[in-house]
């Protein structure tokens, strides 16, 4: 790879390597705690604080994002990414606020449990669990139970990707749509990306092997449940339209492309944002074009599904 490829912007930010262990994500996680206390909210929206259930009781924290003066009865109930480990960032606030803007919705920002601590299938059944309780407070949020997408990046848009297979086979309310960023589909690390890019800025191929072992622990890469690795399953047929944008230099990009083809091969309708120069996690950078054009997209493709 040459380096020389990656936008200026990104190609000299440390390598993305990593470790997960439970007293480094502990630390990790207090600080963008409180990075989240003191961040700037936007002034054009609003947010209100509930909790829904887990399946064990526990309580997952959902946050109500609007914009101001508003209930839109559009929803998008978002997953942050963060390799399962690392918990909602300013930068995933700061998307998800210009969601609520650009597409004119409500937005349902989800805090999921997190890796290593709760490994698969905590984080995701947390995520299904928020859906559902969306769905069963739809009148309560001013919301269309109809009419809700869901989206995440990274480790987000493997619940992107994982949850609406679990709402085809366990809800009667379909989705509207997925929008996947980079997406995490694929355990196997096995795709040409996944191998040649193991030294790139902010996500490297070592930090997304890394990654699957936090979040899989001991479980068996030749014997997964379902919905341990989205780009598995067989049945794809009848999942809601999708978008899924990926990075030029990203491990991920190849599982993204390649769970395009099988949603395409399917006949899911998709729209597929090959994004260049750019690495894992570029939108955390706001002020390029690269930027700009990549949010363009994902506000067309939620006002458009919205709207059908």
């Amino acid at each position: 790879m040459a380096n020389d490829a990656i936008h200026p912007d990104y190609k000299d930010l440390r390598i993305g390597d990593a470790s997960f262990g439970g007293g480094f994500m502990l630390l990790i996680n207090t600080l963008i705690r409180l990075q989240n206390l003191f961040r700037n909210k936007n002034p054009a929206v609003s947010y209100q604080k509930y909790y829904a259930k887990a399946q064990d009781a526990s309580n997952i924290k959902i946050e109500v994002i609007r914009p101001v003066g508003q209930k839109p009865s559009r929803c998008l109930v978002h997953y942050s990414g963060g390799a399962f480990c690392v918990g909602p960032q300013p930068a995933h606030y700061e998307k998800a606020e210009r969601y609520a803007i650009e597409a004119n919705c409500t937005v349902i920002f989800v805090t999921y449990r997190l890796a290593p601590k709760h490994r698969f299938p905590i984080g995701l059944n947390d995520c299904f669990s928020a859906l559902q309780w969306t769905i069963d407070n739809a009148e309560m949020l001013s919301i269309d139970a109809k009419n809700i997408i869901v989206a995440g990046d990274s480790a987000g848009g493997f619940m992107a990707a994982a949850i609406p297979q679990m709402a085809m086979d366990k809800l009667t309310i379909p989705l509207k749509a997925q929008l996947m960023i980079y997406p995490v589909t694929d355990p196997s690390c096995s795709s040409t990306s996944a191998t040649e890019f193991s030294a790139v800025p902010i996500f490297s191929g070592n930090a997304n092997r890394a990654m699957w072992d936090a979040y899989l622990g001991d479980l068996d890469r030749n014997a997964l449940p379902a919905y341990a690795a989205p780009i598995e399953r067989q049945q794809l047929q009848g999942l809601p339209n999708a978008y899924i944008e990926t990075a030029e230099f990203d491990p991920l990009r190849d599982e993204g492309i390649a769970y395009a083809q099988r949603l395409e091969n399917a006949g899911v309708n998709v729209q597929l944002n090959n994004t260049k120069a750019t690495v894992h996690g570029f939108d955390i950078y706001t002020k390029n074009d690269l930027y700009y054009a990549a949010m363009k997209s994902r506000y067309d493709f939620l006002n458009a599904e919205f709207a059908r």
